[in-house]
């Protein structure tokens, strides 16, 4: 237990976690810098230092130094060299008094004190099938390089102890602490990714260079994303590209093991396009990669000065299984070598012995692996997902108002909010109002709003826009006293393909049916095909509808509309 440690302090803060390097124990992370003024986007390793107490790690390791230090003297006589240095490593390595906190016991020892084992050390790490007394020099160096791994993530797991321990005491940075986080920046332009990769000669970074600033697929620019190789030491110590050949996307580099030598395994969208020759037949030596859709790829390494050694392999064909839909993201499970690929929003895996058949073939003609859908379920109310009812705000949905005076001598306001129409009336403060006493059923009753526009049933079909009350005039045909009440209304048209703006005429009295509703269909006469939508007198679906540059209404600012005190 205890409180969480922070590791980092990025003034350009972190982008993303990249992942673990080959031996997991550092962090590879993507952060961006400010020495620029364009976004830089550079990798670092986070790891530990190596000031841990070696009485801790020997602790956490498992190893007796006395005992190791016996078996080796057995195995060598006491007198050959490599006895000596096994015997200075294992000194270092005992146990000693508090003060000897601050001496070294580096990842690099692990190494060192595997290296220096005899071969009869090696036996209880030899397979049950293997009865010779004198194992081959592969078996060996195999069991070799299992206990250098075994034991640098014992020794780093004995860092992680000691560091939450300083977390708890609350000494962490402090300058006696035994084990202090240190975060390297990777000397790598523009790297957005990468992965390690160690062999004989230096150890090597993959890396991602580039990133491509849309989701636009098949790009081909000059920032679409591609891999480089840096090993140090090689290649006049300059990084270079593996790429080259290809304009598209190649990016997420990993190492994946194979028996016949490590692979890199890298999404790209390339597809190989092969052009006949004059006699119609297709030639390999006129090979081209073309854009298409994004699949996983693998390639031999280690790498030469000039790229891979071989050309990469194709291993899914995740667009032509489903329906067009690219591969986004995968995942290598170290523990069983399955591949994980997310295509969607499904995670497909690929079992390890799929993988091995297809890289035994190399051939871009072979059949690619074939995935299975794993069975994850999602058990939730999907509460985001419902229906909910937002309480309106004036204050900040409110965008249009229009009072009038009714033939009844009340103020009435038409409120437009979130694309609809309301008529609530203006009533004063009700701590001015006398108190009377009850007046008997339906008096004393309260002015009450009602919805003007749309109906129930039509809130997707339009947005009102504005609402603006039409005076009627002295001399009309309509007496007064019916009560009927009309409006401007500015609102989209459902019966245009794009939703142009249209205007309407329409009831506001509390007597009519709410406009744009289905109730409309048995009540307007004025309605459109028999879809009980009210008939725009301009613009929308009608010929004096669309683009100004075609003759039409085009796009009307609502706080522009306004009705002539006549109407």
């Amino acid at each position: 237990g205890g409180s969480a440690l922070r590791l980092t302090y990025t003034p350009g803060g972190m982008y993303s976690v990249v992942g673990w390097d080959e031996e997991g124990t550092s962090i590879l992370y993507s952060a961006g810098s400010r020495d620029v003024a364009l976004p830089d986007t550079r990798l670092f390793r986070l790891r530990l230092s190596s000031g841990v107490v070696k009485a801790e790690a020997i602790k956490a390791g498992g190893i007796s130094g006395e005992k190791v230090e016996a078996k080796e003297k057995k195995a060598d006589g006491g007198s050959t060299a490599a006895s000596e240095t096994a015997d200075a490593t294992l000194n270092k390595a005992k146990p000693k008094d508090d003060d000897d906190d601050d001496d070294d016991y580096s990842i690099t020892e692990a190494q060192n004190y595997v290296d220096n084992l005899a071969p009869d050390q090696l036996e209880g790490e030899r397979p049950e099938d293997d009865d010779d007394a004198t194992a081959d020099k592969k078996a060996d160096d195999a069991t070799r390089r299992t206990l250098q791994h075994q034991e640098r993530q014992r020794r780093h797991l004995a860092k992680l102890s000691s560091l939450s321990e300083q977390a708890r005491r609350g000494s962490v940075g402090s300058t006696n602490a035994s084990v202090r986080p240190i975060v390297e920046p990777i000397p790598l332009a523009q790297a957005t990714e990468g992965v390690y990769h160690t062999t004989e000669d230096s150890e090597c970074i993959y890396f991602t260079r580039f990133k491509q600033t849309s989701n636009t697929k098949r790009y081909v620019g000059g920032t679409a994303e591609s891999l480089w190789a840096y090993c140090s030491g090689r290649f006049d110590d300059l990084a270079i590209p593996l790429t080259s050949d290809f304009d598209g996307t190649s990016k997420s580099p990993s190492v994946y093991r194979y028996d016949d030598g490590d692979m890199l395994l890298f999404m790209s969208d390339r597809s190989a396009f092969t052009e006949p020759d004059k006699n119609g037949k297709q030639s390999s030596a006129t090979t081209e990669w073309v854009a298409s859709s994004m699949n996983l790829w693998a390639a031999h390494l280690p790498v030469t000065s000039s790229g891979f050694t071989t050309l990469p392999v194709r291993l899914t064909s995740v667009s032509c299984e489903f329906n067009g839909i690219d591969l986004s993201e995968y995942s290598i499970d170290s523990a069983s070598g399955d591949v994980i690929l997310r295509i969607g929003a499904d995670l497909h895996r690929v079992s390890s012995e799929s993988i091995k058949d297809r890289l035994s073939v190399m051939k871009s003609s072979a059949e690619p692996v074939a995935s299975r859908q794993l069975p994850i379920a999602v058990y939730s109310d999907f509460s985001n997902m419902q229906e909910r009812l937002i309480p309106m705000e004036i204050t900040r949905h409110l965008t249009d108002l229009d009072a009038f005076e009714t033939s009844y001598g009340t103020i009435t306001t038409l409120l437009t909010a979130r694309g609809q129409t309301f008529a609530a009336p203006v009533i004063p403060d009700i701590a001015l109002i006398p108190q009377t006493a009850y007046g008997g059923g339906g008096r004393n009753m309260p002015a009450r709003k009602y919805r003007v526009a749309p109906g129930s049933g039509g809130g997707g079909l339009v947005r009102i826009l504005c609402t603006k009350h039409i005076p009627q005039p002295a001399q009309t045909s309509t007496p007064l006293e019916s009560g009927e009440r009309y409006a401007l209304l500015l609102a989209t048209d459902p019966l245009s393909p794009t939703a142009e703006h249209a205007f309407y005429l329409i009831r506001t009295d509390a007597m009519a049916s709410p406009a744009f509703g289905f109730a409309a269909l048995y009540e307007h006469g004025d309605i459109v095909d028999n879809t009980g939508l009210p008939a725009p007198f301009l613009g929308g679906h009608l010929d004096s509808g669309g683009s100004v540059r075609e003759g039409g209404l085009g796009s009307v600012y609502p706080d522009t509309v306004s009705v002539s005190p006549c109407g």
